[in-house]
């Protein structure tokens, strides 16, 4: 073929062509592209098909725990807290090993070495565990500052303690309108400890030592659970120590 003739020939395929894609229906073959299901979206992602992830368990906040030391006269302290949960805060901010370095007076005030005074040590965690609730009281919100009142005077603390305590958990307790609660000290205090010194490093240990570690659920109804027992205080001599603290759960 003379090459006019065959350009004539390829210019004639060309317009066939164009004249097939412009005609009725879509004109179009698929494309290899998108008839073929991607194998990214068909298949059902491992990361999306699987269990949600679990949230690790832990223990409730263990809110305000403090602790107030009352000496006969002016005397220097280490107070050390030996935790078995997490210490998530502290003030004033402890040392290292949440050990606090402190002056304590008859009235209660706490010292540190800058001068600045306390009323108390104050810390917060995260507890190891939940505590049982097998026995305690069912408390109306409405009643939960006159329970408080008298059971708190019960457990041994003070007016100005109890006074602490109440503007604390009585508004939580407030908010239901009926809670379980349980004083679970002997619970708590088999997981935070305390170990006192004095400024020479002594071991000493308070002549007396209160403590009150509140839990408290909300219910949805009433339930029936043995009242629970509290005994006599104990008589305040020498070195006090004081400490309440509780948990929502």
């Amino acid at each position: 073929m003379r090459p006019k003739r065959c350009a004539a020939a390829l210019a004639a395929a060309a317009l066939l062509s164009l004249s097939a894609c412009s005609g009725g229906g879509d004109g179009f073959s698929p494309s290899p592209f998108t008839t073929s299901p991607s194998p990214f979206t068909t298949s059902p992602s491992p990361f999306t098909t699987d269990e949600p992830t679990k949230t690790p368990s832990r223990g409730p906040v263990a809110y305000k725990p403090v602790l107030y030391v009352y000496s006969e006269g002016r005397t220097s302290l280490s107070v050390n807290l030996d935790y078995a949960g997490s210490v998530t805060y502290t003030y004033p901010k402890a040392g290292p090993g949440n050990v606090w370095r402190v002056t304590a007076g008859p009235d209660g005030t706490l010292t540190d070495a800058s001068g600045r005074s306390y009323p108390y040590l104050f810390w917060e965690g995260i507890a190891p565990r939940g505590y049982g609730q097998k026995e305690g009281f069912a408390v109306p919100g409405a009643q939960a500052t006159a329970f408080l009142e008298d059971k708190l005077k019960r457990l041994g603390l003070n007016d100005k303690e109890a006074a602490d305590f109440i503007a604390f958990w009585g508004p939580r307790l407030a908010a239901n309108n009926l809670n379980l609660v349980t004083f679970a000290t002997q619970q708590y205090s088999a997981d935070a400890r305390y170990i006192f010194a004095d400024g020479a490093g002594n071991p000493v240990v308070p002549d007396t030592f209160i403590r009150v570690y509140m839990v408290y659920s909300k219910l949805d109804a009433p339930v029936s659970v043995p009242e629970q027992k509290l005994g006599p205080p104990p008589e305040r001599k020498g070195l006090v120590a004081v400490e309440w603290g509780g948990s929502e759960q």
